[in-house]
């Protein structure tokens, strides 16, 4: 009787141990679990603050570009209403064109610089103003461009027509030396709106004002875009 107690006694206390290995097991996973889900989590936002971070980067460079273009232009007012002749009546108009791609594009920067103060939420916004609009006001790239960049390419021509007519003439010069300016900005801010285009579309997309058939185009990030026939959008 005495050694049948014995034997259940340590039958009991091997139970006790393999019960309590068991729970120890588990508690541990649970907790290894609980870590990793903390730590996906944490990576997850840390992920969210760099982009947002990413954004605010971009952006301040794009509306210090945006506030140049803005001024240049506003430079080229006096000379561009003194030049005479066809050229000088031709200049006028394209000055008023270009003087309200550049406030265009300086107002769009300005209202992406509010959205992005909270990237994620207003992400449809800042894709739809970064790679409709601003890159229409900029006037995209290639032969079927339009917007500033084909106003600025008309204003060189008329340039050019006045100084063949007078290459002395004072404000045909001041225009030719500020345009150059111009050209830089335009190029720079471009340049910045689909590196940035790049990174708020998910899938890449881009809209082109394109009615011809197959035109490539390629973007900061390496990917090339082919236009579909007969719409505006490529994928």
């Amino acid at each position: 009787m005495k050694e049948m107690k014995r034997v259940s006694s340590v039958a009991v206390v091997i139970g006790l141990l393999l019960l309590g290995a068991l729970l120890l097991c588990t508690g541990v996973g649970v907790a290894d679990s609980a870590k990793e889900e903390t730590t996906a989590a944490d990576i997850q936002e840390a992920i969210g603050d760099e982009t947002a971070g990413e954004y605010q980067e971009d952006i301040e460079e794009l509306a210090t570009n945006a506030k140049e273009l803005k001024k240049l232009v506003k430079r080229m007012t006096k000379p561009a209403h003194g030049i005479p002749g066809d050229a000088g009546a031709g200049i006028h108009p394209q000055f008023h064109r270009c003087e309200g791609f550049a406030l265009a594009i300086y107002d769009s920067v300005e209202e992406l610089e509010e959205l992005a103060e909270e990237p994620e939420k207003n992400k449809g916004e800042i894709r739809e103003l970064v790679v409709v609009d601003l890159w229409e006001q900029l006037g995209g790239e290639g032969e079927f461009g339009g917007g500033l960049a084909k106003v600025v390419g008309v204003m060189s021509e008329l340039i050019d027509q006045a100084l063949v007519a007078d290459p002395e003439d004072a404000n045909a010069l001041k225009c030719e030396a500020i345009l150059y300016e111009i050209e830089d900005a335009q190029d720079e801010i471009r340049e910045q709106v689909k590196e940035l285009g790049a990174k708020v579309q998910d899938p890449i997309v881009w809209e082109y004002s394109c009615m011809g058939p197959l035109n490539p185009h390629r973007l900061a990030n390496g990917n090339t875009l082919i236009n579909e026939a007969f719409a505006d959008r490529v994928i």
